[in-house]
């Protein structure tokens, strides 16, 4: 009785199972497939360019979540909290594989749902494939509403869009891996200005600087007022 009780409470942690009652979470966990484990710190959980077979839900720990440009110039990697289910968005469609790298930053606990067992709970569950169109819904109005916004004019402002646009939540940890030079042609500035700003944002701590690397420890203190 307690570990359905603790299960009940995992499923309700995560958006997918929000809403649904007592009957419906019984009938999900008496009949539904879930494949549990644990992977170690500093692990791989699920790497770029491989099949998305399955929703993977993070109950436990932290991840980290890091992209590629496609032409290798810069690096992208962000810290995430749990519970944190991976690209949802990435199981269905033209290209189901994974756009990032996600790998354990700390012991991961997780469990993953197969497709078809997420087709099998859609159309059992109303609230189950609400909320799963939600989440689908939510990514895509939120790419489409990029390339709508007023272009940032300063030089704060456009790193903050940049990392912003380039990131899964607009808070916490982000750094980014590129080149001082390369970052300038990305923003449409000078080296020397980006590198006069970077310095004065390092010195008001809204981030750090080292070779190669910018880091940005509280995004939405950057996104603060820059947009």
């Amino acid at each position: 009785m307690k570990s359905d009780l603790n299960m009940y409470a995992t499923l309700l942690s995560q958006s997918l199972f929000q809403g649904m009652s007592q009957s419906d979470l019984e009938q999900v966990v008496g009949h539904t497939h879930f494949d549990f484990s644990n992977v170690p710190a500093l692990s791989p959980i699920a790497v770029e360019g491989s099949r998305c077979e399955s929703l993977l839900f993070i109950t436990h720990g932290t991840l980290t979540a890091t992209a590629t440009s496609d032409d290798h110039s810069y690096t992208l990697s962000e810290t995430l909290p749990t519970p944190w289910l991976i690209e949802p968005e990435r199981l269905f469609g033209l290209t189901p594989r994974y756009a990032r790298t996600y790998t354990a930053q700390s012991d991961c606990r997780l469990f993953g749902i197969g497709k078809d067992e997420v087709v099998s709970l859609s159309s059992r569950f109303d609230i189950f494939r609400i909320n799963l169109l939600n989440i689908y819904t939510t990514h895509a109005q939120r790419v489409s509403r990029q390339c709508w916004r007023t272009p940032p004019h300063d030089i704060k402002g456009k790193l903050a869009r940049f990392v912003s646009d380039h990131s899964l939540r607009l808070t916490g940890d982000k750094t980014l891996y590129v080149k001082m030079s390369t970052l300038a042609h990305l923003l449409g500035e000078s080296r020397l200005n980006l590198s006069r700003v970077l310095h004065e944002l390092t010195a008001e701590g809204l981030l750090a600087m080292s070779r190669g690397e910018v880091r940005i420890p509280h995004l939405e203190k950057l996104l603060s007022g820059s947009l």
